[in-house]
């Protein structure tokens, strides 16, 4: 929700939609399909599919920050 949020302020519009927000999306799908495999049953490579999408979305929100952090 704070990421959502952060695409009415002006000046960081930009990084919220391309970097913020997607990073958000992709925390939650990581922890998703991590709950999914914990409750309900593990597949192939889920914990690869789990590591990568946790991974990107950890990516996107400190590249984001590090960009806002050199304005």
């Amino acid at each position: 929700l704070t990421a959502i949020g952060t695409i009415k302020n002006k000046s960081l519009k930009r990084l919220s939609a391309n970097y913020f927000i997607p990073g958000a999306a992709f925390f939650i799908l990581s922890d998703s399909i991590l709950a999914y495999i914990k409750f309900s049953s593990a597949f192939s490579y889920g914990g690869v599919v789990v590591m990568v999408t946790y991974a990107t979305a950890i990516f996107l929100i400190a590249k984001g920050a590090i960009l806002f952090l050199r304005k």
